[in-house]
């Protein structure tokens, strides 16, 4: 029987099970609640990340519940309070001239708010993974441009969104809880805050079952965003 366990963890171990298509991904960040200054309830903020595939610009699906990955405990008894959805993190390098390091002096990030994400360089064309982030600086070795460093001037996206065609539902039980406020509301300019409607009016619907977070994406190219679901205990 040892033997037997032993051979299944090798077997996990050397062939994992892939989650999504080359390229692409959904996750949560973070799941984090805090207790409301004006009216005393809760406010439950799940943090998501998500990056089209490469060749067809596609982002899977995200079921939410109480058994995917960085979801801290069940959904269910919560409500759907509100899903945000962020613009463009965009800006101009104002440090050295041909810098290694991304300089805004005004960005005022938080500390490693970025890493894993995707700079763009759009002056040269480069792009490059976040290693690490001060409230002004971003570090990430850029490659693919003209240059692959940053000039006095030279503009950059962080978190770049999906193209304007793109649309964002929330599902539970197939029926789509966002209704008409869901579509079009991935625009990669502004920030975007959604509220769930019946069509008519908001509403915030309690979470019964599964959620099931869906993004179209027509455009061919690599894209992030991040954003947020904002979950409320009354």
């Amino acid at each position: 029987m040892k033997k037997l366990l032993g051979f299944l963890f090798l077997i996990m171990f050397l062939f994992p099970v892939l989650v999504f298509g080359a390229g692409s991904s959904f996750a949560i960040l973070s799941d984090v609640t805090n207790r409301s200054g004006g009216d005393g309830h809760y406010i439950r903020t799940l943090t998501l990340k998500f990056v089209a595939d490469d060749s067809d610009g596609s982002i899977p699906d995200l079921t939410l519940n109480a058994s995917t990955t960085s979801i801290d405990r069940p959904l269910t008894g919560w409500s759907i309070f509100q899903v945000i959805i962020d613009g463009d993190h965009a800006g101009a390098h104002d440090g050295a001239a041909n810098a290694a390091v991304l300089t805004d002096t005004n960005a005022g990030w938080d500390v490693n708010q970025w890493v894993g994400y995707t700079v763009t360089n759009s002056s040269d064309s480069s792009t490059g993974t976040i290693t690490a982030n001060t409230a002004s600086t971003v570090t990430g070795t850029l490659s693919g441009g003209t240059d692959n460093d940053w000039d006095v001037g030279d503009t950059y996206t962080i978190a770049a969104e999906p193209t304007e065609d793109s649309d964002l539902y929330i599902y539970q039980g197939g029926r789509d809880i966002l209704a008409a406020a869901g579509v079009d509301k991935v625009d990669n300019t502004t920030e975007n805050a959604i509220y769930c409607s019946d069509g008519s009016a908001t509403v915030y619907p309690p979470i019964i079952s599964d959620l099931v977070v869906t993004i179209t994406q027509a455009a061919t190219a690599t894209n992030s965003a991040v954003g947020t679901i904002k979950l409320v205990l009354k």
